[in-house]
Parts: C-alpha cells; sequence; structure tokens
C-alpha cells in the first residue's frame, strides 16, 4: 500500500488513477496537490492509521 505525506503526518492510501484523490487508512481524503509522494517508503507516522491497520482495515 502506497504512502502519502500530507503537511502533519505521513499516511498509507490508496490514490485514485481517475482524479488524483488519495484516500487514507484513518479515513481521510486528500485532493491532488494537498499531498505528495515520498522517494523512499519509510512507515507511517499516523496513529489512526497505524490503530486501523491494527484492526484489520483494509483499503
Amino acid at each position: 500500500m502506497p504512502e502519502i505525506i500530507t503537511d502533519e503526518h505521513t499516511h498509507k492510501a490508496r490514490v485514485s488513477l481517475w482524479d488524483s484523490r488519495a484516500e487514507t487508512l484513518c479515513g481521510k481524503t486528500f485532493k491532488q496537490g494537498m499531498y505528495k509522494t515520498p522517494w523512499v517508503y519509510g512507515g507511517t507516522d499516523c496513529t489512526d492509521c497505524k490503530k486501523a491497520k491494527a484492526a484489520g482495515k483494509k483499503l
């Protein structure tokens, strides 16, 4: 699952090929231009994404 970087945290997310909208594992949605994709994937620091992954949620 790819990661995205916002102003606050790094999230696990699925990016739409249609409109480049990113939907995160914790339920947030970001429009194109509101996030960046990292060059190197190193893990997330969003606590809500970590909790959702531990609970077994998938995108």
